[in-house]
């Protein structure tokens, strides 16, 4: 398809002035509002970035030794829990996907070997390949946030299709959001063991956006595409749930 591509940045719509986004501090959630245009959203340009850093409980920094630690093949993904994109013209759900940091560890290794883990992956998603590699790469680093940049990939948006922003022949452009992982749920000991009190910390996330790139269609392309009223994905449904030995059936209620 001809036509021009652009950058685009935006930046949460529920940011505090602060611009720290946590469980922790009250703000579980991370809101991006992608306004209606005559483009196409390229959905596997899609990116989050930012900074992320470990506190301990009161607020000051982990030292080297410590042994908390993430998962070191999510990396920072550890914190998404859930992910939800929604037509910002109809308000309807496009694609929704409950735990979603379960899901990305699935991908992730089907996806990734190990050398990228502890190279590539390791600087821009916080992956360090092994626990004791990711208790450093956390701890070490303990006075400085260190920065991110992730693909939240999903249905949609590994879709081969282009996603029509426009408000009269598209989505009329996309909410998407963010539902963050509690603290509990993204730190832990990286002997297996249970964290102390003073080492029960949390996470912050600073200055998160959104990074992606839009293209313009012309001439023919644009008459094709405000032709055409639908597009074909394939929807990602993530399902979780504890087993016990007194219940042995489970439902799966694929409701798409």
């Amino acid at each position: 398809m001809e036509g021009t591509k652009q950058y685009i940045h935006v930046i949460p719509s529920n940011q505090p002035a602060n611009a720290e986004i946590g469980y922790n501090n009250g703000n579980p959630m991370i809101n991006f509002n992608i306004g209606s245009q005559e483009r196409f959203l390229i959905g596997e340009s899609v990116r989050l970035t930012g900074k992320f850093k470990l506190y301990k409980p009161d607020g000051t920094n982990y030292a080297d030794g410590d042994d908390v630690t993430i998962d070191p093949v999510l990396g920072v993904a550890s914190v998404l829990e859930q992910i939800t994109i929604s037509s910002k013209r109809t308000n309807q759900t496009i694609e929704q996907i409950k735990d979603y940091n379960k899901f990305l560890g699935s991908y992730y290794k089907a996806k990734e070997d190990q050398y990228e883990l502890e190279t590539s992956e390791s600087i821009t998603s916080l992956k360090a390949g092994s626990i004791n590699a990711e208790s450093k790469l956390q701890t070490q680093n303990n006075a400085t946030e260190l920065d991110f940049s992730i693909q939240i990939p999903t249905g949609l948006l590994n879709s081969s299709e282009l996603i029509p922003l426009s408000d009269t022949w598209g989505t009329g452009g996309l909410l998407i959001q963010l539902n963050l992982a509690p603290d509990s749920n993204v730190l832990f000991a990286y002997d297996g063991g249970v964290l102390a009190d003073d080492k029960k910390g949390y996470y912050l996330l600073t200055n998160v956006s959104l990074h992606a790139v839009v293209h313009q269609p012309t001439g023919a392309d644009l008459k094709k595409a405000m032709a055409n009223t639908s597009m074909e994905y394939n929807s990602i449904s993530s399902y979780y749930q504890v087993l016990n030995s007194s219940y042995g059936t489970i439902n799966f209620n694929l409701g798409l």
